[in-house]
């Protein structure tokens, strides 16, 4: 039994470093990877809390075990802790627009708060994701129709698949890639005029990084980073929805590359959108983002509605 629990004890470490180092691992592995890396905060607390307990037991020989965990962990905490800002100084003039991104959770998130959050907040454009001509059937019942007249969203009924684009003010539509397959949903763009400038958006939702689909996840990802990239200087870009990724992901760290994530720039905290509603796992991971390129986050926070697994994105951006 004695050296069973000195091999563990040697184990342990060494898996904690692993499962904190594949935050670098820019492979899918039909899943595997992908979930590894989104349980980063869970490795930094499991961390945690086993060097307390060694330090607690007296096990000084551990400790060297646990250093590159210790130094990973303190790594990944100060890197959800600690960002570069990109906020706008409220002194940098322009107009502002405020933005919400939710995932509807195939469209059962409550349709009233919705309304109610939009007429609030004084929202001029809301992504909603996992959403179908039902469901906003359901919001303009509950009076979207008199706040958001102007819609840009895919025609086929699909409360997984559909995805839309709501707004105050007029919409034009902009054609951007398919993508063709089984592991496709809905991601439509549409650019909206702010004090006579062009702002681009794009709403976000690659397939999740689950079996089969994880191979679909990383493309999806890299091709809207390509799509961003080849949008014309000038125009501001906005992507906002589901990315089904976090900062731990490589390939969302090179979608970023670039924009500014508009809870991050508002300020260093953890903001963890997923999952929501339930009540023996606590939300852990930021999977709802809203990043802007050209138009600078003034203010952005996270909200909640019933009905849905994952907190909403709100942001003021400024468009100089």
């Amino acid at each position: 039994m004695h050296s069973l629990l000195r091999v563990l004890g040697r184990l342990v470490p060494v898996g904690l470093a692993v499962a904190l180092a594949s935050r670098w691992l820019d492979v899918t592995a039909r899943g595997t990877v992908p979930a590894v890396q989104a349980l980063a905060p869970l490795w930094v607390v499991l961390t945690a809390l086993t060097v307390l307990g060694v330090l607690v037991l007296r096990r000084w020989r551990l400790l060297a075990w646990y250093a590159p965990a210790l130094v990973l962990a303190a790594y990944v905490a100060a890197t959800a802790l600690t960002h570069d800002g990109g906020a706008v100084d409220a002194r940098t003039p322009g107009r502002d627009f405020v933005l919400a991104s939710l995932n509807a959770d195939y469209g059962e998130a409550n349709p009233t708060e919705v309304v109610a959050l939009v007429s609030e907040r004084h929202v001029d454009v809301l992504v909603l994701l996992e959403a179908d001509a039902a469901y906003l059937g359901a919001l303009d019942a509950a009076g979207m129709g008199d706040l958001m007249p102007f819609r840009m969203h895919a025609a086929r009924d699909n409360p997984v698949a559909g995805s839309m684009i709501l707004a105050s003010h007029p919409l034009s539509p902009v054609i951007q890639p398919a993508e063709p397959g089984a592991y496709e949903f809905e991601q439509p763009a549409a650019d909206l005029v702010v004090s006579s400038r062009i702002v681009r958006i794009r709403a976000v939702h690659p397939w999740p990084p689950i079996g089969g689909g994880a191979s679909a996840w990383r493309r999806q990802l890299d091709n809207l980073r390509i799509w961003a990239g080849a949008q014309p200087d000038g125009i501001p870009v906005v992507l906002a929805g589901d990315f089904n990724a976090s900062s731990d992901h490589p390939v969302f760290r090179r979608l970023a590359d670039g924009f500014v994530d508009a809870v991050d720039a508002a300020g260093p905290r953890l903001a963890p959108t997923w999952p929501r509603g339930t009540t023996w796992v606590p939300p852990f991971v930021a999977l709802d983002h809203v990043l802007s390129r050209g138009a600078l986050p003034y203010t952005a926070d996270t909200f909640t509605i019933d009905g849905t697994d994952h907190a909403g994105v709100i942001a003021r951006l400024r468009v100089p």
